[in-house]
């Protein structure tokens, strides 16, 4: 049942959870963004998780993410493990980050300042979803061009942000070989934003050709466990238009 209380007529933009929601598009509440942007260098480990889980709540619309937050949210989870979970006075114990950390901190907050608002995407427009990984972390960027010039290089065309996603490598995930973690986050991407990309015109994906035919042909040189979970991956794959570039 509809509450008058809780309903709002003829209003252009709403918050929720939030964020702001309007015909146009997503952005982060201003007056969030300054407050995390304004806060000083953590003293104590509830200030320093506060953070952290502040912070990660904006992650959609902050590329490279997780790598500028992973220091600050190592530093949390080894203070965690020193003083203990159950510990009634774990929250108040005093924390001096390092010079990395302080550093790692300040590109957080720089993020969140230059935090960009994300679009619905046209039907009409030109879908492209760009996929990288390192040793330890990876990255997935999905942006809309309004009108593509076949002439220009991709970094060169007019991009407006959809969404992004991150992350790092956990526990068994960082044995990995290169090749699996550089072909997870194009699988990352067909699975967790099935609907984005489920689409009429398809989209482009632009990331390393080595990576699509290790996917899909997987060398006989890799071990049989590698190639079966490329081959795994590879069938989520086929309910997809893609173009790559």
């Amino acid at each position: 049942m509809l509450k008058a209380a809780k309903s709002s007529l003829f209003q252009l933009e709403a918050m929720w959870c939030g964020k702001l929601t309007s015909g146009t598009g997503i952005r982060h509440d201003p007056e969030r963004v300054d407050a995390l942007s304004a806060l000083p260098v953590p003293s104590t480990v509830a200030e320093l998780r506060y953070f952290v889980y502040s912070s990660s709540w904006l992650h959609d619309s902050l590329p490279d993410m997780h790598a500028s937050l992973r220091l600050c949210r190592r530093g949390w989870v080894w203070m965690r493990k020193r003083i203990g979970r159950r510990n009634k006075n774990a929250l108040i114990v005093a924390v001096e980050l390092s010079e990395a950390e302080v550093s790692s901190y300040n590109d957080v907050k720089t993020l969140i300042k230059v935090s960009v608002p994300l679009i619905f995407p046209s039907p009409t427009s030109e879908l492209v979803v760009m996929t990288d990984a390192s040793l330890t972390g990876w990255s997935i960027v999905v942006t809309e061009v309004e009108n593509w010039d076949s002439s220009l290089r991709v970094d060169k065309q007019h991009h407006r942000m959809v969404i992004c996603k991150g992350g790092t490598f956990k526990s068994s995930h960082l044995n990995w070989t290169i090749v699996e973690k550089e072909a997870f986050p194009i699988i990352k991407a067909y699975t967790e934003l099935e609907y984005p990309l489920q689409r009429e015109r398809g989209f482009k994906l632009f990331c390393d050709h080595a990576n699509l035919i290790y996917i899909f042909a997987p060398h006989v040189g890799l071990k049989k466990h590698i190639r079966d979970r490329l081959q795994r991956w590879a069938m989520t794959s086929v309910h997809y238009r893609t173009r790559c570039g």
